[in-house]
């Protein structure tokens, strides 16, 4: 399976990262820095970003954003955190809508925090 994986240098991607290139998936990662093969740098537009996506991407888990667990969560904490979360989530989102094909699958971070079954969902990703 052709998947797409941004924050793949974070606590949860790096696992996903290392399971399902065991399993032998062929594994894009999208982040802040270069990282080696199939590694993309997030661009300053979801133009440029659909113009560097792989074709033929079946899944896309989105874990990108700034590390929750700082403290003390005041307004400017906050205000990253959301930040870092909207906007690529908007540019992705945007990027995949300018697709002919668009990927079957898309888990979002943010999901975890709305829907307990992440878990779940990750383990169905991991299932195919």
């Amino acid at each position: 399976m052709r998947i797409l994986i941004t924050g793949s240098s974070g606590l949860l991607g790096a696992r996903l990262v290392r399971r399902l290139e065991e399993r032998g998936d062929e594994v894009w990662r999208l982040d802040r820095r270069p990282g080696g093969a199939r590694s993309l740098v997030w661009p300053a537009t979801a133009g440029e970003l659909e113009q560097r996506l792989p074709a033929g991407l079946e899944a896309v888990v989105h874990l990108a954003g700034s590390p929750i667990a700082v403290w003390p969560w005041n307004r400017a904490a906050r205000a990253r955190i959301l930040q870092s979360r909207t906007v690529p989530t908007r540019r992705l989102a945007e990027a995949l809508a300018q697709r002919a094909v668009r990927p079957a699958r898309l888990l979002e971070s943010g999901f975890r925090f709305h829907h307990p079954d992440l878990g779940e969902a990750l383990q169905d990703l991991l299932a195919r």
